[in-house]
């Protein structure tokens, strides 16, 4: 960057500084000193814009790139920044308008062509997402959100090969990338390779883990993770997460612990749920105020992966929800003056 003046300069750099730290105040008094000198007022107001959109207030950050136009229509970073504050407010016609004018001006702004697809990812339009996507992958091979997004269209249009074609790309990218990884494990279930799928989807637990049960089983117990080892004569803790339907669902695999070993075992459930497992063979718990030793923990939903790896078999169906008879009499009389078919709808 190249000043007449290099004080200017200097503020300017000083500027930029403390915009990067977060001091926005003060970040902000320089800019607006220096966009009162005809030398820096354009990149002044560029600055200007940025630190109102990191302050949330996009009508004044809107105003300065705005200015920037009047000054210079073809403004390479003001019409980006411009279509980037429309593309956050799902303005996406307008955020188009911008990108579009960046790309007349730079064909190879991955910042607009990448923007431009993801406003048809989220329209649905596919083809002309992937376009830009491909785009994107030209101008720089290693930008790995191309690919996932490429991945994301592959998993929806059930193109499950080239998914996995793409979400390993980003893995070689950037190998920290847990959400690739867990989408893997989508693929693979979908095309029924299990050893993979049920590895891959050990990642859902950088994203859907019950942190707070886990602290609470880690502050209390000198307790291991359980990845297979022999639990007779132990105690385990089950953790129950995600969804409702995802306990009820995968509550039967404490049945094949039970089965396989003589192991105490205890479900971890919240406390509106215990009623659903009540008449089980298992201590269903809410919180570890009675329970004074473990030897291990686990997810429920890491149970399937790991008992299918040791046995490869699925746990068969069992039923474990009896019916409230009280409940059930207690709906029948309010029902049974409605002589249409009932529907019930849960959302």
């Amino acid at each position: 960057m190249s000043f007449d003046n290099s004080f200017l300069e200097k503020q300017i750099s000083k500027g930029i500084k403390l915009l990067e730290s977060g001091n926005l105040i003060d970040a902000d008094k320089i800019f607006k000193k220096l966009s009162q000198n005809e030398i820096t007022k354009t990149i002044s107001y560029l600055f200007l814009g940025i630190i109102q959109i990191k302050k949330k207030n996009n009508i004044q950050a809107k105003n300065f790139f705005e200015k920037i136009l009047n000054i210079d229509n073809y403004h390479q970073d003001a019409n980006l920044n411009l279509g980037l504050v429309y593309f956050n407010e799902n303005d996406f016609k307008k955020a188009n308008f911008y990108f579009d004018k960046v790309i007349e001006i730079n064909k190879k702004n991955i910042n607009a062509h990448y923007h431009k697809g993801l406003i048809n990812l989220f329209e649905n339009k596919h083809d002309t997402a992937k376009i830009q996507f491909n785009i994107c992958k030209n101008i720089d091979k290693n930008f790995f959100y191309a690919y996932m997004n490429l991945g994301h269209i592959n998993l929806r249009e059930k193109n499950f090969g080239s998914a996995i074609e793409n979400y390993t790309k980003v893995i070689e990218i950037d190998q920290n990338n847990n959400n690739s990884k867990f989408n893997l494990s989508w693929c693979y279930f979908a095309i029924s390779d299990l050893d993979k799928a049920f590895k891959y989807y050990e990642f859902r637990k950088e994203k859907t883990e019950s942190r707070e049960k886990l602290l609470n089983i880690e502050k209390k117990f000198q307790s291991n993770e359980w990845f297979g080892e022999d639990l007779n004569k132990k105690k385990i803790i089950i953790i129950g997460e995600q969804g409702i339907g995802d306990n009820i669902q995968f509550f039967r695999y404490l049945f094949s612990l039970k089965k396989q070993y003589d192991v105490e075992i205890f479900f971890y459930t919240d406390e509106k749920l215990k009623f659903l497992f009540k008449n089980s063979p298992f201590q269903i718990i809410s919180n570890l105020e009675n329970i004074s030793e473990i030897h291990y923990y686990q997810h429920l939903l890491s149970l399937p992966g790991i008992i299918y790896r040791k046995n490869k078999e699925i746990q068969e169906r069992i039923s474990y929800i009896e019916i409230n008879k009280k409940s059930k009499e207690e709906w029948k009389k309010k029902l049974k003056h409605f002589k249409k078919p009932i529907i019930a709808l849960n959302w």
